[in-house]
């Protein structure tokens, strides 16, 4: 990838999703014990509404897809991490994605910009 962006003079940015986990809805039933510092009666647990960054499905539950789709953005057959938002007679903007991290390359600045504040 940073040959790619030498060669065509490209703008490289990257992001990292804060609280990513937080936001992802599950899709399954999840149940945790209580911390001991909660104030809820002995033989109780609790159910999972969001993910939580200690969760096994974490990872899966947070996917990128759905948001980029959005703003134009469709995974490469190659990898389904890596999106392409097709701009035609220019060079096509990318994002590679990484559980709650990206990088955004783009011939334009502005491109970058527009895509970050929309995220």
């Amino acid at each position: 990838m940073v040959t790619l962006t030498t060669k065509h003079n490209l703008e490289v940015h990257q992001m990292d999703v804060k609280a990513a986990y937080l936001n992802a809805n599950l899709d399954k039933e999840i149940y945790m014990e209580v911390p001991p510092s909660f104030d809820i009666p002995e033989g109780h647990i609790l159910r999972l509404k969001k993910g939580v960054y200690s969760a096994k499905q974490g990872g899966h539950i947070w996917y990128f897809s759905g948001m980029l789709s959005t703003l134009g953005y469709t995974p490469t057959q190659a990898d389904h991490a890596i999106f392409v938002h097709e701009s035609p007679n220019t060079f096509s903007n990318i994002i590679s994605t990484y559980v709650d991290d990206m990088g955004l390359i783009s011939k334009s600045l502005e491109c970058i910009n527009w895509d970050k504040e929309a995220l």
